[in-house]
């Protein structure tokens, strides 16, 4: 059985937007053009929801604002402009697991021994005289390095060659009189070899780097994947080139609505708090619709066949909402198939008490989506009076925030085996604190 999954359309994209007073009543003649790139469908949970807009909202419909940046090992928060952690903490550069710092003294100071908590990894500091941050001490020994020195050189001499370009740095008369006074005269051959710049032709260097150059275009030396299991992985941890790397900041960031700019999530400033002052993801306040197929009627989702799937509604509000439902008969696009919606309006109630107990959830599940294998499961379902699944027209069930009613997917004939099997559908969400439009994507697989 394929994956069912319900996806939901963020407008965001469209070219030109959508202008209706009142969102839930958008029609079915301004189909959304760009609904048939994937990209646009996102699970419920990943949204959030403004309740000025009164409108879902993407990652591309917030703007992130930075709130602390902090180091996940010590829980210290850093300044804006760092990006890994100043005080002593590292992470293995081989694994990326955690590093314990251990030190030693000697006569001539003190050094410390870095160890991998995870793999073999090892590095030992040189010996400090006088006490010292060891990521400072980390970052002056790489940059001792002879390719770190060359790096600097060649982005000084770049940044500087630029100033001179743009004019921002003013060189010496005397260098410029000296550049002007200069005359360029013929040099015989002879004359050029005898400088001291150039070097003479070495042939076995020569031999020997395309020698070099053709081993590492080839592939003999590559070890098979068999072979590999066979020997030994090589340690890094004698060479001493592998230094360890500061662990990085993690970000506690706030989201904002751009169009109303409305505040959509803002946490706590502090790292160690996992407060928000402010929360609305749209698992909050739209229904979570879930599809499944039908427990009585099995079809082959062929080409032009018809096939009955099971939608469940659940009302995570505390007040009553009506919902409204409507699909296009003909959808422009011919990748979507057509659905047939035998209950088109109908009510949810308002979330339960307590809905965080167990016992609560339980009574608030669909009998299709609860567990038999479970004892909780199976003392509901007996408490329960069957859903009837016969009924062509009708709510199969109904009970406290949900719902479950049928629909009936008309396979497209365009569609061929291997195609993905989706289909466009409208819901309007109208309640106490909520009126609001948008559309889903139910994904029931491939065509058979």
């Amino acid at each position: 059985m394929a994956t069912l999954a319900v996806r939901l359309f963020c407008p965001c994209s469209e070219k030109v937007p959508l202008v209706v007073k009142d969102p839930s009543d958008l029609e079915l003649t301004v189909f959304p053009t760009t609904i048939i790139d994937h990209h646009t469908w996102h699970p419920l949970s990943f949204l959030n929801f403004c309740q000025e807009c009164q409108a879902i909202k993407c990652r591309k419909c917030t703007e992130i604002e930075v709130v602390t940046k902090f180091c996940p090992r010590c829980m210290h928060e850093m300044k804006p402009e760092h990006s890994f952690c100043s005080r002593n903490c590292f992470d293995c550069p081989l694994c990326r697991s955690n590093i314990v710092v251990s030190s030693k003294s000697s006569e001539m100071g003190k050094s410390y021994h870095f160890k991998c908590t995870l793999c073999d990894y090892t590095y030992d500091s040189a010996v400090l005289e006088k006490p010292r941050s060891l990521a400072r001490v980390v970052k002056n020994e790489v940059n001792e390095l002879d390719q770190i020195q060359m790096f600097s050189d060649l982005e000084k001499f770049y940044i500087q060659s630029k100033q001179i370009q743009d004019g921002h740095i003013d060189i010496h008369k005397a260098i410029l009189k000296q550049c002007a006074e200069l005359k360029i005269k013929d040099s015989a051959i002879p004359d050029f070899i005898r400088r001291s710049t150039v070097k003479p032709f070495d042939l076995d260097a020569d031999q020997e780097a395309a020698k070099v150059r053709s081993r590492l275009n080839s592939n003999s030396d590559t070890i098979k994947y068999d072979n590999a299991l066979i020997h030994p992985v090589p340690t890094f941890a004698k060479s001493g080139k592998v230094y360890p790397v500061s662990t990085k900041l993690r970000v506690k960031h706030s989201k904002r609505c751009k169009a109303c700019r409305t505040s959509l999530m803002k946490p706590d400033h502090d790292p160690t708090s996992v407060k928000f002052y402010k929360l609305s993801n749209s698992i909050d306040f739209l229904p979570t619709i879930t599809i499944h197929p039908h427990p009585t009627h099995q079809t082959p989702q062929c080409s032009g066949s018809t096939i009955t799937y099971v939608l469940t509604f659940q009302n995570p509000l505390d007040s009553e909402v009506q919902i409204t439902l409507s699909s296009p008969k003909a959808p422009p696009q011919t990748t979507f198939s057509t659905a047939q919606l035998p209950i088109t309006n109908f009510k949810l109630g308002a979330r339960p008490e307590n809905s965080t107990k167990l016992e609560t959830i339980v009574k608030s599940t669909p009998s299709i989506q609860l567990n038999r294998e479970t004892k909780l499961g199976r003392v509901e379902l007996m408490s329960r009076v069957p859903a009837n699944y016969e009924i062509q027209e009708g709510i199969y069930e109904r009970a406290m925030n949900f719902c479950v009613i049928p629909i009936n997917i008309m396979v497209s004939n365009d569609l061929k085996a291997g195609d993905g099997l989706r289909v466009p559908v409208l819901v309007g969400v109208r309640g106490k604190d909520i009126a609001c439009g948008y559309w889903i994507v139910l994904d029931m697989g491939i065509v058979e």
